[in-house]
């Protein structure tokens, strides 16, 4: 299963999305801001949690190119 956790801020629903769907799935963690990234990056790390992706991404903007690499991917 893939699931995509948009506006995922400090990654606390990140990281139960990945623990649900275990390490056969995927979690794409997409956020306008760097930073927000970067303390998503430092949970999964602190977790082990290894089957998420990053995405920096205006939700906004939906045709925005960034978000075009997950269409059509993700479950949920």
């Amino acid at each position: 299963q893939t699931v995509v956790d948009m506006g995922c801020g400090s990654g606390v629903m990140t990281a139960y999305l990945a623990e649900k769907v275990g390490p056969k799935g995927h979690v794409y963690a997409v956020d306008i801001s760097e930073d927000q990234l970067n303390v998503v990056r430092k949970l999964m790390a602190e977790k082990k949690l290894t089957n998420v992706s990053y995405l920096r991404a205006d939700l906004e903007n939906e045709n925005a190119a960034e978000l075009a690499k997950i269409k059509g991917l993700a479950d949920l």
